[in-house]
């Protein structure tokens, strides 16, 4: 016989939603602020009080309260979607709760509860006792005492929760100063006017001597002794904010496009990021300022003042003025800021060093989406897209701060504008015509005779010779891991030029091998004809392969070979091949201007190794940029000095990276993501090699680098 049947969940399905999920007492406690806020109410407040020797815990709002009907058919059914529903309070605030079970993490607090609300001149009484939810009864068979009576009391909600002694013997001095932290980071500081909400906690004695007594929770601080800030806004691929420098009181408007390369998914987004420099000078200075006191009113020694930047700083992110844990806090690196850190310190922001806020739009917007368990939001498409923003935007902060702080010589290992600096320490390790002049000087003036002078400068062409040997083969074995990074930098687009004829060679080997058994079953020599059509097209397969590693042999090459005469034209040709295909993914029009009878004597390999960084960076850019895109190279001779100059009609390069000279840097990159730092500095020190200089010049039209080499060569 045919029956119905429905779900029939255990009693214990309460614990699974609620205590089960929720990580902690702390996201317990925000639950139900939350729910304060929900209910219009204009504060919540907090109390753990010692009542006869035992804990109690105490959350009360000034909310609209709810009738017993609203607690029957919308607070006692787990799932409801009145909130889904409902997205705004009758004040007009945009609703916490969506998914409709953050109100049963009230059991982590407690074993037992009673709630109280008062609505319209009713107030509803519940009695939960939590523990029976653990028994083998069904969800329906747990039966709940409810009462209501008629009362003059103001409307709001008020929680008593009695937690057991295990429970109690979770609040300590450290919990509840931690309780302190979560709840100062729940609301954003940024809250607008009309949507204010002050949170109240009120501690006993008994409980905690440090932290007792009744007092209004303030939102983290924002401090205002930050040294660079960016506050602004993204909407689509648009992004325009306010970087402030505070050393120089300079403010700029910054505008950028997030171009084809990273997609908005993921809704507009709000942001105010406030970075730190730690520099012992910089510590000290803040050491002097009237706001750094502790609660006793006595200024905070330099290391109290690092202990509370570590506190403050983290990256939040907030949806409808509340937090999303736990985003922000201490040990919860979700950027990577130190891990890059490690890798890059004089460039990269480390996790203390920055205050970020980070507004959200609701789900339905962004595609942002809460986890259940109340431990961040869901690692979707969405979520990957956002995090890369995020980077994208700490990525410009750092590189303006690392430019400022290079140019006025502050921080850690600031390296000279010079950005050959490598070849020229080289240079100076392998020279001996200073040492060898002082000591000269030295001994002009001492009785030593002829020949021991003479053995003394045979002694030091011979060390000349040797160290000028060793700087030589060190120059040469960096040219070649220089080469071979470069290499590595495009090795995509050496995968993409061979998948295609390996792809014809895996499709037609088989079918040669069926028409050669085809010709030896039957004599027909058709079957020879097509394979000899299959080996005219193999032949042809073959050269892509083997030109293009030919115009890739400078460059991957474990010899250095000797100095030669180079025709331009054909380097620069060779250098663009490799890009065509990006060049035509992204319609890039390249005008080459090179009299095919100019040459220069010199390295190949560093020729092509500064011309491929420099084209690569030019298509990097232009990707970035919806039309109109173009690469212009010009060569000419110049004061006996062969020019070359490689020019983009891209974003091109903010002014201050260009005077600060960090684009030389190895480890600064302007690509947020991808990006070596290695191939502007490759590219300066292959052309130092070979005598001359690259420069990076001003231009508002774009990117322009220009290549300066002596007519005669290298003169190395």
């Amino acid at each position: 016989m045919k029956e119905i049947k429905t779900f029939r969940p255990k009693a214990r399905l309460i614990s699974t939603i609620g205590s089960e999920i929720i990580k902690d007492n702390y996201a317990a406690i925000i639950e139900l602020v939350k729910n304060a806020y929900d209910a219009d109410s204009s504060v919540v407040e907090i109390a753990l009080l010692i009542e006869k020797n035992n804990l109690v815990i105490n959350i009360k709002d000034d909310g609209m309260g709810m009738s017993k009907n609203t607690i029957f058919n919308k607070w006692l059914v787990p799932a409801t979607d009145d909130k889904l529903i409902n997205k705004f309070s009758p004040k007009g605030r945009k609703v916490q709760g969506r998914k409709g079970i953050g109100r049963f993490s009230v059991g982590v607090l407690g074993d037992r509860l009673t709630m109280k609300s008062v609505c319209n001149g009713h107030e509803t009484t519940i009695n939960i006792n939590w523990t029976e939810f653990n028994s083998s009864k069904f969800l329906d068979e747990v039966k709940l005492s409810i009462d209501e009576v008629d009362t003059n009391k103001d409307n709001g909600t008020e929680f008593i929760i009695y937690p057991s002694e295990a429970q109690r013997k979770e609040w300590n001095d450290e919990t509840i100063g931690n309780l302190v932290k979560e709840l100062s980071k729940t609301i954003t500081p940024i809250m607008k006017e009309d949507s204010k909400f002050k949170i109240i906690l009120n501690i006993d004695h008994k409980l905690s001597i440090k932290y007792f007594g009744r007092r209004e929770i303030k939102p983290f601080p924002i401090l205002d002794l930050y040294n660079y800030s960016a506050v602004g806004k993204i909407v689509g691929q648009k992004i325009k904010y306010v970087y402030e420098n505070k050393y120089e009181n300079d403010k700029d408007v910054v505008e950028l496009d997030l171009g084809d390369k990273l997609i908005n998914i993921c809704g507009n987004i709000d942001f105010e990021f406030r970075a730190f420099d730690r520099d012992p000078s910089v510590i000290k200075n803040l050491a002097k300022n009237e706001m750094f006191k502790k609660m006793d009113g006595t200024k905070m020694a330099e290391s109290e003042i690092r202990e509370m930047l570590n506190d403050i700083c983290g990256v939040f992110i907030y949806r409808n003025d509340f937090r999303i844990r736990p985003y922000g806090d201490v040990d919860f690196d979700w950027l990577n800021l130190d891990k890059e850190r490690v890798q890059n310190p004089s460039v990269k922001l480390g996790a203390n060093q920055l205050f970020g806020i980070i507004k959200i739009e609701d789900e339905e917007k962004s595609n942002l989406i809460d986890k259940s368990a109340r431990d961040g939001l869901k690692q979707n498409e969405s979520y990957a897209v956002f995090k890369k923003i995020i980077q994208f935007v700490i990525h410009e902060i750092e590189n303006k701060r690392y430019s400022y702080r290079k140019h006025t010589g502050k921080g850690r290992n600031v390296k000279t504008s010079d950005n050959f600096i490598i070849l020229d320490n080289i240079n100076k390790l392998s020279s001996h015509k200073e040492i060898e002049t002082n000591i000269t000087d030295i001994l002009k003036n001492e009785q030593i005779s002829e020949k021991a002078k003479t053995d003394l400068k045979l002694t030091f062409d011979k060390y000349g010779k040797e160290s000028e040997k060793i700087a030589k083969d060190i120059q040469e074995q960096i040219a070649m891991y220089q080469g071979q990074a470069t290499l590595g930098k495009i090795m995509d687009i050496i995968m993409h030029e061979v998948k295609k004829p390996l792809s014809w060679f895996n499709n037609n080997a088989e079918d040669m091998s069926v028409y050669y058994s085809e010709y030896q079953t039957t004599g027909n020599i058709d079957w020879i004809n097509k394979i000899l059509e299959k080996s005219e097209s193999a032949v042809e397969q073959s050269s892509l392969i083997v030109n293009l590693f030919k115009r890739l042999d400078p460059l991957a090459t474990k010899t250095r070979k000797t100095c030669q005469n180079i025709k331009i034209d054909k380097i620069i040709e060779n250098v663009v091949t490799i890009f065509k295909n990006e060049i035509k993914k992204y319609n890039i029009s390249v005008e080459i201007n090179c009299d095919p009878s100019v040459t220069f004597y010199g390295w190949k390999s560093d020729l092509m190794m500064s011309l491929t960084n420099l084209v690569e960076n030019s298509i990097y850019w232009l990707s970035t940029k919806e039309k109109d895109r173009k690469i212009v190279i010009n060569v000419l001779i110049k004061n006996e000095k062969l020019i070359i100059d490689v020019y983009d009609n891209g974003p091109g390069i903010p002014l201050d990276y260009i005077i600060s000279g960090c684009i030389f840097d190895p480890g600064f990159s302007g690509k947020y993501e991808g990006g070596s730092g290695l191939g502007l500095p490759i590219a300066g020190e292959a052309i130092a090699r070979n005598g001359g200089y690259l420069k990076a010049i001003e231009n508002t039209q774009g990117a322009f680098f220009k290549i300066e080499l002596p007519l005669m060569g290298s003169n190395i």
